[in-house]
């Protein structure tokens, strides 16, 4: 896999001091390392009028945080272009070694995007979806929803910065990637390969 983008902030040494150790590992040799949009960044202003705020998120530095979060992320689909990619958030920890090189060959030719990343994976109506962890298991949105974008391949991240941009609306990247990805696509998710150490970085945004 030749086209692989980290998003990254230069400014976290902590991140910055192993990321290369953590992405061979799992198989990455090669990266493009993007900087990350800060909250402070002018650019994040310009979701005022289309940004649906989650109540959740009481903190309005947090809401400003996603926004930050979904800028990047979409800053790294559009510098992606049209050729298959993986979009990498810099504090992933692969749990299988040369997990990205063993397995690139194998993603399902209708896999639209395959999340490796299985930080939070919900299941609803209370059912225990098995998903095998050997291989790529499809992702039936009435089931099971990745909300991980860690470690994600993207087989034409252009189509999908379109679908992005598009969007009236915009919200979480996380659940707009459910929303425009999973219930709309054949996506896939190969558990057990990474998740972000957010423990260690003190990560629980982006």
């Amino acid at each position: 896999m030749d086209n692989c983008i980290v998003i990254s902030l230069a400014s976290r040494k902590d991140r910055q001091a192993d990321l290369a150790q953590r992405l061979f590992y799992g198989g990455i040799d090669d990266f493009t390392q993007i900087e990350a949009i800060t909250p402070e960044d002018p650019i994040v202003k310009s979701l005022d009028s289309t940004w649906d705020y989650d109540p959740r998120l009481k903190n309005m530095e947090k809401n400003e945080a996603r926004k930050a979060c979904y800028l990047s992320h979409m800053k790294a689909l559009k510098e992606a272009g049209d050729k298959p990619c993986i979009i990498l958030e810099d504090d992933v920890i692969f749990k299988k070694p040369n997990i990205i090189k063993d397995t690139i060959d194998i993603i399902p030719i209708d896999g639209y995007a395959c999340f490796y990343d299985t930080t939070h994976v919900e299941y609803l109506h209370n059912k225990s979806i098995p998903l095998m962890g050997e291989g790529f298991d499809g992702i039936n949105p009435k089931d099971v929803r990745v909300w991980c974008l860690g470690c994600t391949y993207y087989r034409n991240p252009k189509t999908v910065y379109e679908d992005l941009s598009q969007s009236p609306r915009k919200k979480l990247v996380d659940k707009m990637i459910i929303d425009l990805v999973q219930k709309q696509h054949p996506t896939y998710v190969f558990m057990g390969a990474c998740k972000q150490d957010r423990a260690r970085f003190g990560s629980n945004i982006c």
